[in-house]
C-alpha cells in the first residue's frame, strides 16, 4: 500500500474494516444455527482472531508490539483508562455481586478480552500503523487517529445486522461513542508504543455489557424515542467527547511516547 494514493489505501482498509465485520457476522450466523447464542459469539470472535493473526504473519507482515508497559508510566497518558477500569469494571463487579452468574461472567471475559484484542490489533495495529506509513506532515498522527476510529465506529454497525433487534438509533450511538473511544485508545496505543493497555482499557469498557449480554438479560433491543433519544444523545456527548478531545491532545506532536 504504500506506492499507491492514499485513497486507493483508504478504500482498502474500508474493505478490510467491512469483510472482517462481514466473517464475523456470518460466523456468528452459522455457528448459531448448530449452537447456543453465547458459542456463536464466542467462536466467531476466536475466528476473528485466528484469521486477524494470520493473515498480518504471512501477508501484511506489520510489526506489533503487546510488550507490558509499567503502570507508573502511564498514569499521565491513561489516566481516563484507569477512570474505565473503575468505573465500568467496578460496575461489573457490582452487577456479579448482587446477581452472581459465574458461567455468564466467566464468558464475558473470556469474550471481552477476545473483542478488544481483535479490535484494537485491527484498528489500533494493523489500521492505524498502515495510514501512519502512508499519511505526511506533522499532524499525519491525529489524522490517522480520525480515520482509523471512523473505521472502528463503522465496524460497530454490526450490532444493527446482528441477530438482536437493536434499535438504529442506538446502533448510530454505538457508533459515535466508539469513534470517539477510538480516538483516545489510538492516542493510548501510540504514546505506549504497546496495545496491551488499550486491549485493556477497551476490555473494562466493553465488560459491563457483555456480562449483561451472557446472563440473557440483553437491553440491546430497546427503542429510543423522544426524549429518550434525546437523553441518551445528550449523555453520549458530555461522556464521550471529552475523552476524544483528550486523546487528540495526547496526540500532539510533542513527547508521543513513554519514555
Amino acid at each position: 500500500m504504500e506506492n499507491e494514493p492514499t485513497d486507493h489505501t483508504l478504500l482498502k482498509l474500508t474493505g478490510l474494516t467491512l469483510g472482517f465485520t462481514s466473517l464475523i457476522l456470518a460466523c456468528r450466523w452459522l455457528v448459531s444455527l448448530v449452537a447456543s447464542t453465547a458459542t456463536a459469539l464466542l467462536g466467531s470472535e476466536i475466528i476473528a482472531v485466528v484469521v486477524l493473526v494470520l493473515c498480518n504473519r504471512y501477508w501484511w507482515h506489520i510489526r506489533l508490539s503487546y510488550r507490558p508497559v509499567a503502570v507508573q508510566k502511564m498514569w499521565h497518558v491513561g489516566w481516563i483508562g484507569w477512570l474505565i477500569v473503575i468505573v465500568f469494571g467496578g460496575q461489573a463487579i457490582g452487577e456479579m455481586v448482587i446477581n452472581p452468574d459465574w458461567p455468564a461472567a466467566f464468558a464475558a471475559t473470556l469474550m471481552v478480552f477476545l473483542t478488544a484484542f481483535y479490535e484494537e490489533t485491527l484498528f489500533r495495529g494493523i489500521i492505524l500503523n498502515t495510514l501512519l506509513r502512508k499519511l505526511t506532515g506533522s499532524r499525519k498522527f491525529i489524522s490517522a487517529a480520525l480515520l482509523s476510529s471512523a473505521l472502528f465506529g463503522l465496524a460497530h454497525a454490526i450490532h444493527f445486522f446482528d441477530n438482536v433487534n437493536q434499535n438504529s438509533v442506538y446502533t448510530w450511538l454505538q457508533i459515535g461513542y466508539a469513534v470517539c473511544l477510538g480516538v483516545y485508545f489510538c492516542a493510548v496505543a501510540t504514546r505506549s508504543g504497546s496495545l496491551v493497555w488499550s486491549i485493556i482499557f477497551h476490555a473494562c469498557f466493553d465488560y459491563p455489557a457483555m456480562v449483561i449480554a451472557f446472563s440473557h438479560t440483553s437491553t440491546a433491543a430497546m427503542s429510543l424515542t423522544g426524549g429518550g433519544t434525546i437523553s441518551w444523545l445528550a449523555s453520549d456527548v458530555f461522556l464521550f467527547l471529552p475523552i476524544m478531545l483528550v486523546g487528540l491532545w495526547l496526540l500532539r506532536p510533542a513527547k508521543r511516547q513513554v519514555k
